[in-house]
């Protein structure tokens, strides 16, 4: 007795199984496809120019990229150089104002992507520079600077305060190669130099009410 039981049992699972089985590969159990075979996007933007056109400084200075297809809203536009996010500062449909970000390099692409469309805008081979360079051999802990002037040439004219009498050196572009006491100051601490119409250099001593022209 106790046999046909549980085959009888069996049976009546098997039976349950299969028809649950059944039952759910006739039933759709997938969510709807969100994907629109038909949608083709928004227009693919378009860079017709950057400016400046090579080069700018990382992470500082103010780029403008004029194009179309961009969207109007700035926060539905992303700007890449290389894998970095720019931070867009204005925006409309054919011109985005931005600040690249603080990274150094002489091949960066920059890649433009408005929300909605699929394919992103390109411009290669574009320079990110450092603001600051060293320029000029001077020690930071043993030398003073105290003034600067540049004439028509980009020659910098740094003042040094020396005792009992300062100097006056020159740098030379493009390397700032220096030429050491290119004038050598009457006073200790020449600052506010000044070069004159009639090329001379003015500047102010720093511990005495005089202004000298050397």
């Amino acid at each position: 007795m106790k046999i046909g039981q549980d085959r009888f049992r069996a049976t009546i699972i098997t039976h349950l199984v299969i028809t649950i089985f059944c039952i759910s590969c006739e039933e759709n159990q997938y969510p709807e496809d969100i994907w629109d075979p038909d949608d083709q996007g928004l227009p693919t933007p378009v860079i017709t120019s950057i400016e400046p056109p090579d080069s700018a400084f990382s992470g500082a200075d103010e780029i403008t990229i004029t194009g179309q297809y961009f969207n109007q809203d700035k926060t539905n536009n992303l700007v890449y150089f290389n894998s970095e996010l720019a931070e867009i500062l204005q925006a409309s449909e054919t011109v985005l104002v931005i600040s690249p970000p603080a990274i150094l390099g002489d091949s960066i692409t920059i890649k433009v992507a408005a929300v909605g469309s699929f394919l992103f805008a390109v411009y290669d081979n574009y320079k990110l520079v450092s603001r600051m360079i060293k320029y000029g051999d001077f020690d930071a802990l043993e030398e003073s600077a105290w003034g600067l002037e540049a004439d028509a040439n980009e020659n910098l004219y740094v003042g040094l305060s020396i005792f009992p009498e300062g100097s006056i050196d020159k740098l030379i572009p493009p390397s700032g190669d220096r030429i050491n006491d290119f004038i050598h100051a009457l006073l200790a601490t020449p600052l506010s130099l000044r070069i004159g119409p009639d090329n001379n250099i003015y500047y102010v001593d720093g511990a005495n009410p005089y202004i000298i022209r050397q």
